[in-house]
């Protein structure tokens, strides 16, 4: 195997809130491997601004879906218009897709908000001198077929859209880069990313 000696690897606290007790457990024997191989785990809680992801990523998806897609598919030549991919669509998608687009208020204030979270999770690579942040994708591990992934965590439900997307909205926010390598698995055989 080879040495990750000197790298360091971020490990913010936000990513880890209301995760499922075994992604937890399997994401920090992965984190103990990745230590074991050299890494240095530095441990530093993101940004107010970083912690906003999700709504944004949310606001901006819903106005820019319809117009992108669309331009997709013409670009690409495909003869199928929006709305005839929209009929083949599951019944959660389609509900996603056919929901009313966010104000142009709104939609430019997320555009602003956007900018902060570059600007800060730029900042907290360069202050905690990392190379990579790990986090797990989601908050729970995968879901049987039919299950929203909506989850009750201290009497407050959780939709799938935070079970799912809070953690991978940073991504989108601020044009980083990501991988989601395997981690392990759950005691029911699950996969973590």
């Amino acid at each position: 195997a080879s040495s990750l000696s000197g790298v360091r690897i971020g490990v913010a606290d936000f990513f880890f809130v209301d995760v499922d007790s075994e992604v937890q457990r399997v994401v920090d024997a992965a984190l103990d491997r990745l230590r074991d191989a050299g890494a240095t785990i530095i441990r530093a809680d993101v940004s107010d601004e970083v912690k906003s992801a999700l709504p944004v990523a949310l606001t901006i998806n819903g106005a820019e879906v319809r117009s992108s897609i669309s331009a997709f598919l013409a670009d690409e030549g495909t003869g199928v218009s929006f709305e005839q991919l929209l009929a083949q669509a599951g019944p959660a998608i389609r509900e996603g897709l056919e929901s009313e687009p966010p104000s142009q208020e709104d939609y430019d204030k997320m555009l602003a908000q956007r900018a902060k979270i570059t600007d800060g999770i730029r900042g907290y690579f360069a202050e905690q001198r990392i190379a990579a942040l790990a986090f797990p994708p989601t908050l729970i591990a995968a879901q049987p077929i039919g299950d929203d992934g909506s989850v009750t965590r201290r009497g407050e439900t959780l939709p799938n859209t935070t079970t799912m997307g809070r953690n991978v909205a940073l991504s989108s926010c601020a044009s980083l880069a990501s991988l989601v390598l395997p981690a392990g698995l759950t005691s029911a055989g699950l996969p973590v990313g």
